[in-house]
């Protein structure tokens, strides 16, 4: 690289002194290649004059790369479609420190943690229990191979950039998405910190885009702390290593391994519990519009045989994914893009791709100053060359402009789009026809600005076709999962889903299988409407084989005894109804968000944690709750500054639910300094009522009880600053100093802890 860049400064130098005979007798156009250092792969046609008659992109060598085939993600975010997005940027601002950490704050998510780092943990939907959240990294199905809800424990941020939370009425789906190149140059991440309780955390991520013949994708990460009190020292350990090999920008063959760690000194979890899932999948774009993938996985879970509790189990998994996407109005994405004519006398024409715009944006932005001195009929690029609000800069896919300059200087214009942000030097370009219609983040979706409307309709169809076959016990044998939808700019969308589960134990084999329908609207006069139904049987397994429920008996006859041990792991069937409607306000600094629940469900199924399998399954009930969330814009003297503030609140309270749960406070986000410094930070309390927990007596082993968890409250501070790519942050927890927080009975959580650290990204 040294070798190239003074290669360059050569040419520069080489240019200069050439000048003075090249004006002698100045032949009837100029083409002038700039260095690497300025902007790769631009060539400037110029006449004597010094007035630019054409601009030519082309790839320089190092900027080529290829990223996997992009698969819908599906509808929109945003609370009418009840999907909730963290991109990359923010999951770098903000405070969670793990995959529950950053779900904590929804208020309609609720946290079960059985202790510190270490220790397991789950989160659920409103109103939901066990068998109700499924998780996903990059479509393979992290399957809870311990439990009836998956161990977000396990399942860490580790080369993670994007999470998105679907909530439908019948389960709550994470899909993860593991990093990918959006620039030529390789990506390295430091994040580090230390805090109270002798807390430690390290995670570091490199991704090179063009490593091997291909993309190569590497992570590493530990966390570690020593509990309440000093007395429970527990940690994470995970590794993410990903190779993708590509045939040309349409296909892929990549191999992914996670594995995960997790350490904990309780009497009741073994003392080292690992989990580790491979996958190999192969990806293609079939046809502008569809994108399949098929791919073979692993995940087994394994530890230390404490003399409590023994794991050993794995799981295998073959899936099919079919994702279709497109366009329509303005919307529509042309089949080939429009290509500029080429200009006489130049050797090369080439139009620019997404990919090598990049590169030119970042070098342009990198080193305006080094474009300053060329010869008068050559092409001057004084630092107003390359014209850049203070918020963003992109290059369409047909970048080639002409620049009007003064007849004395020569500039190169770049045109603004939006996906890119100064500001961040992780910002992905997108296309400027693939813009998200509703500012959320989708996997490869068409979208619009709707702040420029065009005549006629425009929107997107979409659609998912998800098969998975599993094999492992008390796990589901085969699993379908179909979603389609249509969003039209100005009126609204719809999205409709079916899932289907074929469950077989060793006692009976049985088809779980459920429907959902959701729709929304577009603001009128600042009103937005959406409602959503969901109703259908969901499957968990039971680690233990306690429940209060009786197995229907389709013979009429009586049931013969059960043959299954009684600490053998089973599954039930769950059959649930939910409805889901509500209105979204936005008037100037107020956005407000009221939805009303309606929950009917037959049982409610234990989590079954690792640690806490003494749980039951009971009767269901039919419930009612309302939801309010809310941002208002402060009017002070320094913008930014928010009050922020939800609740959840249930007409009783029950099993997994408490009646009610709530956070609020302040949040602040500003970008000073034409984006070279930024600053967040927040001061915000949540809390919940009192809650039931179905167990079985551990003074009798038999009966059946409901313990009641106390109530719960914390008040967290956050502060984090950005000075270009380096960010510095602190965040204190539970400042009030609660003892008795906890999820589980006697689980009691840390009292307080302050962590301090960094997080430093660079390209290089």
């Amino acid at each position: 690289m040294r070798r190239l860049v003074l290669g360059s400064w050569l040419g520069v130098l080489g240019l200069v002194s050439a000048h003075p005979a090249s004006a002698q007798e100045p032949p009837d156009s100029s083409v002038v290649q700039l260095p690497d250092s300025v902007v790769p792969g631009v060539s400037v046609v110029a006449l004597d004059s010094g007035q630019v008659i054409d601009t030519v992109y082309t790839a320089h060598p190092d900027s080529v790369f290829r990223a996997l085939p992009g698969l819908t993600s599906g509808a929109a975010a945003g609370p009418e479609s009840g999907v909730t997005v963290w991109d990359a940027e923010d999951l770098l601002g903000h405070p969670a420190l793990t995959l529950l950490e950053l779900l904590i704050r929804e208020a309609d998510l609720l946290p079960f943690r059985y202790g510190d780092y270490g220790a397991p943990e789950a989160v659920l939907g409103a109103g939901m229990s066990g068998g109700r959240v499924r998780v996903f990294v990059d479509g393979f199905e992290e399957m809870p191979l311990t439990g009836g809800s998956p161990d977000l424990s396990r399942i860490g941020l580790a080369g993670i950039r994007e999470v998105r939370a679907e909530r439908g009425g019948g389960e709550l789906r994470l899909h993860l998405r593991s990093i990918e190149p959006v620039d030529p140059r390789p990506l390295s991440r430091i994040e580090a910190g230390t805090g109270d309780l002798n807390t430690n955390l390290f995670r570091g991520t490199f991704l090179h885009p063009r490593a091997l013949g291909g993309t190569l994708g590497l992570s590493l990460e530990r966390t570690d702390a020593e509990g309440r009190g000093g007395r429970e020292p527990g940690s994470r350990q995970a590794l993410w290593f990903r190779y993708a090999a590509h045939r040309g920008d349409d296909s892929s063959l990549s191999f992914d391994l996670r594995t995960r760690t997790n350490e904990a000194t309780l009497d009741s979890i073994p003392p080292s519990v690992q989990r580790r899932s491979w996958v190999i999948r192969a990806r293609s774009r079939l046809t502008r519009d569809l994108v399949g993938e098929l791919y073979t996985g692993s995940s087994s879970i394994s530890s230390d045989n404490d003399g409590l509790t023994r794991v050993e189990q794995s799981q295998r998994q073959h899936g099919a994914r079919l994702s279709f996407e497109r366009g329509f109005g303005s919307m529509a994405v042309p089949d080939e893009p429009p290509r500029p004519p080429a200009v006489p006398g130049t050797a090369d024409s080439t139009v620019v791709t997404p990919d090598s715009a990049v590169a030119m944006r970042d070098s342009a932005i990198a080193a305006p100053d080094s474009a300053a001195a060329l010869p008068d009929s050559a092409v001057a690029l004084p630092d107003s060359a390359v014209a850049v609000p203070d918020s963003a800069v992109a290059m369409p896919r047909d970048s080639s402009a002409v620049a009007e300059p003064p007849d004395s200087v020569a500039t190169v214009a770049i045109p603004d789009s939006a996906g890119v942000s100064l500001a961040n030097p992780d910002s992905a370009l997108a296309p400027a026809s693939r813009v998200d219609p509703a500012g959320g983040g989708g996997e490869d979706g068409v979208g619009l600005q709707r702040d420029s409307l065009p005549d006629g309709l425009s929107g997107r169809l979409w659609a998912r076709l998800e098969s998975r076959w599993m094999s492992g016990a008390d796990l589901p044998a085969r699993r379908y999962d179909i979603e389609a939808g249509a969003e039209v700019v100005g009126i609204g969308g719809v999205a409709v889903e079916r899932r289907s589960d074929r469950w077989a134990g060793p006692v009976r084999e049985s088809t779980a299988a459920a429907s959902g329908l959701r729709l929304w609207t577009d603001p009128v006069l600042g009103v937005s409407l959406f409602g959503a139904w969901d109703s259908g049987v969901r499957g968990s397994r039971i680690f233990e084989a306690r429940t209060l429920l009786p197995e229907p008996d389709t013979t009429m006859t009586e049931p013969e005894p059960d043959p299954v041990p009684d600490t053998m792991p089973r599954f039930y069937l769950s059959d649930r109804t939910a409805l889901r409607a509500g209105a979204r306000l936005r008037l100037g600094p107020l956005q407000l968000t009221g939805v009303w629940h309606r929950v009917e469900t037959d049982s409610v199924l234990p989590l079954d944690l690792l640690g806490a399998r003494n749980g039951i399954s009971v009767p269901g009930d039919e419930v009612s709750g309302y939801e309010v969330a809310g941002r208002l814009r402060l009017p002070v003297g320094f913008d930014g500054l928010s009050l922020v503030g939800s609740l959840l609140d249930w007409e009783a309270e029950g099993v997994y639910r408490p009646k009610r749960r709530y956070t609020g406070g302040f949040d602040f986000h500003n970008v000073y300094k034409s984006g070279s410094l930024e600053l967040w930070s927040s001061l915000v309390v949540q809390g919940r009522d009192r809650m039931l927990l179905p167990q079985v007596d551990p003074r009798t082993g038999e009966s059946a009880e409901l313990f009641e968890v106390p109530f719960q409250q914390n008040w967290d501070f956050w502060i984090q600053v950005r000075v270009l790519t380096v960010r510095i942050f602190i965040r204190s927890e539970n400042l009030t100093l609660r003892r008795q927080n906890q999820d589980f009975p006697g689980r009691l959580l840390p009292q307080t802890r302050t962590v301090y650290g960094v997080r430093w990204t660079l390209r290089n």
